[in-house]
Order: structure tokens, then C-alpha cells, then sequence
């Protein structure tokens, strides 16, 4: 749960998606929007998204799967991700430019996965390497609309043996959990 604090007169709505344990992707997903009383300015947080992908071919073929918030693709990090899945999949296809790295955004991650991969460790997990991208970028639709887009992602890769033969595969998780988007009239950016 959280709570938002927003200007007088707005609007919100939003869901909470609980996938229970064993379906697949299991987790708490959650949607917010928020717009003007005039519909011109709105504030949408989007729901994580996670994605995989191993260099083993027998995991390839099981993790085939896939649902509203988990696919197989391959890694890539937090511009990439924007530019070729969240804005063309999820924004309508806005003109993307202007992607600026954001440092605090990649710190806060960086300490959240420092967490996990000590958890992960006293689970038995040897090799996991966590790397983080975040970027800010600008958004032009084709309804004379803007925006100011964040997007931040978490790239795990594990390193597992196989003891039978000496070879090795690596997994690699991937989760956009930073997804938020700031829209505006064109030419309102400073009001923004």
C-alpha cells in the first residue's frame, strides 16, 4: 500500500494485479494513474515488468510461458528497454529523446539489489552480478501531447555449474520496476 499526495481536483485510479505462488510470475502488480480535472496533465505508474532469458536450451524451451508481466527476451537495459518495449508497447509510440542516465535512481536500486543478492547468497546462490541502468527521457505524441518518461532496470545474472559435465549456463533476469510517465500539453514543460 501507499499513499500519493496530489493537486486539488484530480482524478486517480489504479488496481492492484496478486499473481498467488505456483501461477507463474507470482507477485503484487500495481497501476496508477492520475489526471487533471481538465484531462491535460496526467501521472501514470506502471506495473513491473520481468523478463529472462538463459543461455541453457532444455530452460529455454520450459521458460516459453509468458503472461501480462513476464516474458522471455533478451537483456537489456533501462534506454533500450523504453525505446523498444515500454514506449512503443505501452505508450503508444511517442517520438523518444532526450534519454539522460539518472544516477539516484540507479543508486536506490543498486542498494535494494545489494539486498537481495546477500539474501540470495545465504540461500546457496555462489556467482550473481546485479546491474542497474535508469534514464529520464522526453516524449512527444502525435495528440500535441508531451511528457517526461522514467524508466529504471535491474539486470541478475547467474552463474550455474553443472557438475556432470564442467560446462556452465548463465540465467539472466531482467525487471523494469521504475516505469513512470509524466504527460503535459506541448509546450507546458516548465508548468510540468
Amino acid at each position: 500500500a501507499y499513499s500519493m499526495l496530489l493537486p486539488k481536483g484530480w482524478q486517480f485510479n489504479g488496481k492492484l494485479d496478486w499473481r498467488v505462488p505456483g501461477s507463474g510470475c507470482e507477485g503484487t502488480y500495481n497501476y496508477f494513474k492520475a489526471q487533471s480535472a481538465d484531462g491535460a496533465y496526467s501521472l501514470e505508474i506502471f506495473p513491473t515488468a520481468i523478463w529472462n532469458w538463459t543461455s541453457n536450451q532444455y530452460m529455454q524451451q520450459f521458460n516459453q510461458a509468458q503472461n501480462t508481466y513476464c516474458t522471455q527476451d533478451q537483456p537489456m537495459d533501462a534506454a533500450g528497454y523504453l525505446s523498444n518495449r515500454f514506449a512503443p508497447q505501452q505508450l503508444g509510440s511517442p517520438a523518444v529523446a532526450g534519454i539522460k542516465p539518472s544516477e539516484a535512481v540507479v543508486n536506490e536500486m543498486a542498494q535494494n539489489n545489494d539486498k537481495t543478492r546477500q539474501e540470495l547468497m545465504r540461500y546457496g546462490a555462489s556467482q550473481v552480478n546485479f546491474y542497474q541502468t535508469a534514464v529520464s527521457a522526453e516524449l512527444k505524441w502525435r495528440d500535441n501531447t508531451e511528457g517526461i518518461a522514467l524508466c529504471g532496470v535491474s539486470i541478475s545474472e547467474m552463474i550455474i555449474p553443472n557438475p556432470y559435465d564442467g560446462t556452465y549456463s548463465k540465467n539472466v533476469s531482467c525487471v523494469a520496476a521504475k516505469k513512470i510517465v509524466f504527460r503535459f500539453p506541448a509546450g507546458e514543460k516548465e508548468q510540468a
